[in-house]
């Protein structure tokens, strides 16, 4: 859908906080989030728990919204995609 939109999300900003350990055959949950939709950038929130609930990793990161075909160039955040996203945010 977003190429036929000439829309990109390149990534501006990640930090990840490792919490507790992984281990292979564990089975992980990701919850996602959307708190903060900008002009032009989009804020996600990543929780990682393992099968017992215990919180292992979080991230967060910023994306930016640009054209495809000029990616140096921001545009705004599409209202139809703003409708979507806002269904993310961690107050619903």
């Amino acid at each position: 859908m977003l190429s036929s939109h000439n829309i990109a999300f390149p990534l501006v900003h990640s930090e990840a906080h490792f919490i507790h350990p992984i281990s292979y055959g564990d089975t992980v949950n990701c919850t996602i989030t959307v708190p903060r939709i900008g002009k032009t950038s989009i804020h996600w929130n990543y929780e990682f728990r393992n099968q017992e609930g215990t919180l292992c990793w979080t991230a967060d990161q910023v994306t930016v919204c640009t054209d495809m075909r000029q990616v140096k160039s921001k545009i705004e955040v599409p209202d139809w995609m703003r409708e979507g996203l806002a269904k993310m945010s961690p107050e619903t």
